[in-house]
């Protein structure tokens, strides 16, 4: 207590840094470089739910911050010369891309130990640091405009059970199933934005908004189906088998955003 700032220059090596909250919020704000070597940051509270999570990677390859909120009281750490976080702070998650156009993927994750982890999930944004999380129920990912491309898979990751994407510009999105029996269902939606509940393994609600095209891709086939919930609707179909467009219309005659869809082995339905 009673300091302004805390520089940690972890050297050569393969360093790892945890800032543990579950005794309360470290609340001077950290400066961490890893130095040479491949280096990690852990995120850690066994006690306590943030009430706000956002992390920032770049601008360089590297470089990020990520800043929670528990109880009130503000922990920043600012890091450079890292591989990728982990965090396991329960509570929510927004990760914010950059003001230009970004390649965003979402999926499966790995744990602290770098070993992959069905009850984790992965956040990157470009080739910046990847963010590794679990413990979350609900992940934002916002582009911060620009014309950026979001790869969405299907993936456990513990608790987590919906997903938001901020677009901008003339964004796209891709939504992956996890390879089994997956169930797409389009719950709604507006000129912008699509919502759409993914069953499989697990169930996750995908809300995608400020975009101007979405895949649902079922991968494998492996009896993927595709319902949406509007009979105003046009369904044609693609090139190859099990692909097509839907475009819906809602009963006051507004269009809705098209969905594009592949490897769905079932017919779609209008329901």
């Amino acid at each position: 207590t009673g300091f302004s700032s805390l520089a940690i220059d972890a050297g050569a090596g393969n360093d790892m840094l945890t800032v543990d909250s579950t005794n309360g919020v470290v609340a001077t704000p950290i400066a961490f470089d890893g130095g040479t070597g491949s280096n990690t940051l852990s995120l850690v509270d066994a006690a306590n739910t943030a009430t706000s999570d956002v992390y920032s990677p770049g601008p360089a390859t590297g470089q990020g911050t990520d800043t929670l909120v528990i109880a009130g009281n503000t922990e920043s750490v600012q890091f450079t010369t890292l591989t990728p976080v982990y965090d396991s702070v329960a509570g929510s998650v927004t990760v914010l891309g950059t003001s230009g156009t970004d390649a965003i993927s979402y999926g499966p994750g790995h744990d602290a130990t770098g070993a992959a982890n069905p009850a984790w999930g992965q956040v990157t944004v470009d080739n910046l640091e990847a963010l590794n999380f679990t413990n979350k129920a609900a992940l934002t990912i916002n582009g911060l405009g620009g014309n950026d491309i979001f790869a969405l898979t299907q993936a456990t990751a513990g608790s987590l059970s919906s997903v938001t994407i901020e677009g901008g510009g003339t964004s796209s999105a891709t939504l992956t199933g996890d390879g089994g029996a997956d169930g797409f269902k389009v719950l709604g939606g507006s000129t912008t934005s699509v919502t759409v509940g993914v069953h499989g393994a697990i169930t996750t609600t995908y809300d995608v908004e400020g975009v101007n095209s979405v895949l649902l891709d079922g991968v494998g086939f492996a009896h993927s189906t595709l319902s949406f919930p509007t009979v105003n609707a046009s369904v044609t179909p693609g090139d190859s088998t099990g692909s097509g467009l839907i475009d819906p219309i809602d009963p006051t005659g507004i269009v809705f955003l098209p969905v594009a869809y592949v490897h769905i082995d079932n017919p779609v339905t209008l329901a």
